[in-house]
């Protein structure tokens, strides 16, 4: 059976209480330290993180990746990256706001590299995002997108609607 590995409290394949859950997949998943990972070595033929790393010491959650891939098996990541050398000063602020650190795709197939890893393939997948976008908006509606906006307003006032905003401007 597959495993894997979240930071929250309930697990990816587990829906809210009153909603359906997203997929039917069999995977067993446990909360767990991406930087301290509780698998022995080699445990894995294939490791994958999605949507992480920019939010972690990316040395040590990669390490802790290549430790519990089995000798052959495969890894991948699938996360925010810069679409080409971003000023310091906008990193830095997009760090304050999100949270996040990310890199360009040079950038993260040179952290691949430092790990020893082999067959090393980096891809572009930024005009997927904003499709993703507009889909999102065209099936939310006027309405929908209108209800984000005052849930985000209620949860974290003004300040973290302007945040996301800026984000997004970023």
């Amino acid at each position: 059976m597959p495993y894997g590995w979240h930071r929250c409290e309930r697990p990816p394949n587990q829906a809210s209480p009153g909603k359906k859950a997203r997929c039917d997949l069999p995977v067993e998943f446990h909360q767990a330290n991406a930087h301290h990972l509780s698998c022995p070595d080699n445990t894995f033929d294939a490791v994958f993180c999605e949507c992480t790393l920019c939010h972690l010491d990316i040395g040590q959650a990669l390490k802790e990746m290549v430790r519990v891939t089995k000798p052959g098996g495969r890894m991948g990541i699938h996360n925010l990256c810069w679409q080409k050398d971003v000023p310091d000063t906008i990193q830095q602020r997009f760090a304050e706001v999100e949270k996040e650190r990310p890199e360009t795709l040079a950038g993260w197939g040179s952290w691949f590299d430092r790990m020893g890893l082999v067959e090393i393939r980096t891809v572009d997948k930024s005009q997927v995002y904003l499709r993703w976008v507009k889909e999102d908006k065209r099936r939310l509606g006027l309405f929908g997108q209108f209800k984000i906006i005052l849930a985000v307003l209620k949860r974290w006032g003004y300040a973290g609607y302007r945040g996301i905003r800026e984000s997004q401007q970023i």
